[in-house]
């Protein structure tokens, strides 16, 4: 059973208190590994804001744990989330340590204790963390975590991995990153934060931007004359029915402001660090999934506009037919490009676009002669 923060059910454990963890460490990504780098470890992990619930043995049920909530309330301490102020001292979600060893084994929820009979043991409907951090993680790499997994609260594991002590709450390591930005910029200059970085715009030689930028363009540039060998090849189709030349500049454009779109979502996503390697193929399925709605539309409105312009049924449909193939082409390439290149060290600001409108252009024309010659029966 999976809830919605991506973590899942325990399986039932009898009479034992420990359970081997399954987790992933969040690693340290190089561009934070700097000298300036405030990391977990450099704070006080202990004055992290969430209520933890004790076990003193492994026999522990969900009554036991609604007694001791009631205990709570009538103590003045209520267990709820406040949606304007994240770091409550209690929250919806009851932490388990034990006792003996301050090891953080898991968390319930308020839904747990409503859903499952009260003589179940806690140990058994344990809800374990699938993705922890380290004491070395930066609070930059820390806060990309919060934000891919949607949570509230990451537990810490030490240099033995193992969690000890209380998760760490989303909105502290906003406050934490926001004071440490501060009063490292009051001690460094601001030249110091880019010492280990790759040099600026402005820092960077000419002679640096123009072959970084020229050799990419001279490649491509003889890949688009890949483009003058098919309409040569395709010579005599193209001039038997001129409406692949009339629109063929529509299709390109239109696949590659498709193509756009998607890679500048995918590099926008890779500078936050929303998107990484370990998610690629989900952010690939979706712009896909999305780019068949997108593509089915645009194919209806290019119908109606070539019947309406050369009033020719077939021609309509070889347009429509080669905007929809071609708009599914760019959006994976568009895709794709930023990941791979991402992937290869390369910048995907520099490349991404020029390599999308080039393999658009080649590939577009291409399509567009093979589903005329295709229709037309040629």
């Amino acid at each position: 059973m999976r809830d919605n923060d991506g973590t899942e059910t325990q399986d039932s454990i009898t009479g034992e208190l420990f359970f081997e963890r399954s987790v992933s460490v969040v690693p340290i990504k190089e561009e934070d590994e700097s000298p300036n780098t405030v990391c977990l470890e450099d704070l006080d992990l202990k004055g992290s804001s969430c209520r933890l619930f004790c076990l003193k043995h492994a026999e522990v049920t969900i009554m036991d744990c609604l007694k001791f909530l009631y205990q709570q309330k009538q103590n003045g301490i209520e267990y709820c989330n406040n949606k304007m102020d994240l770091a409550l001292k209690v929250t919806d979600r009851i932490f388990v340590l034990d006792i003996s060893y301050q090891n953080l084994l898991g968390y319930l929820t308020m839904q747990d204790l409503l859903v499952f009979p009260v003589e179940c043991k806690i140990t058994s409907l344990l809800r374990k963390f699938k993705v922890i951090l380290q004491t070395r993680t930066s609070l930059k790499t820390a806060l990309r975590t919060f934000c891919t997994l949607g949570t509230n609260f990451i537990p810490v594991a030490d240099s033995e991995e193992v969690c000890r002590g209380s998760p760490f709450p989303r909105n502290n390591c906003l406050k934490r990153l926001e004071e440490s930005q501060t009063n490292v910029s009051t001690r460094k200059p601001l030249s110091s934060f880019h010492s280990n970085s790759k040099p600026t715009y402005f820092k960077s030689s000419l002679y640096s931007l123009v072959l970084e930028r020229f050799l990419w363009l001279l490649i491509l540039l003889l890949l688009q004359s890949v483009s003058s060998v098919i309409l040569d090849s395709f010579q005599e189709l193209i001039e038997k029915h001129l409406v692949i030349s009339l629109f063929l500049t529509m299709l390109i454009g239109t696949g590659g402001n498709a193509g756009s779109q998607s890679s500048a979502i995918v590099i926008r996503g890779l500078a936050t660090g929303e998107i990484q390697h370990w998610n690629s193929f989900r952010a690939l399925k979706r712009e896909l999934f999305i780019a068949l709605f997108i593509a089915a539309s645009l194919s209806c409105v290019a119908f109606i506009r070539v019947v309406f312009t050369v009033h020719s049924s077939k021609d309509a449909l070889t347009i429509s037919i080669a905007l929809f193939v071609l708009i599914l082409w760019a959006v994976a390439v568009g895709t794709l490009t930023p990941l791979f290149l991402e992937y290869c060290g390369a910048d995907p600001a520099h490349c991404a676009s020029p390599i999308l409108a080039t393999a658009t252009d080649v590939v577009g024309v291409f399509v567009t002669c093979i589903v005329a010659t295709t229709i037309f029966h040629y």
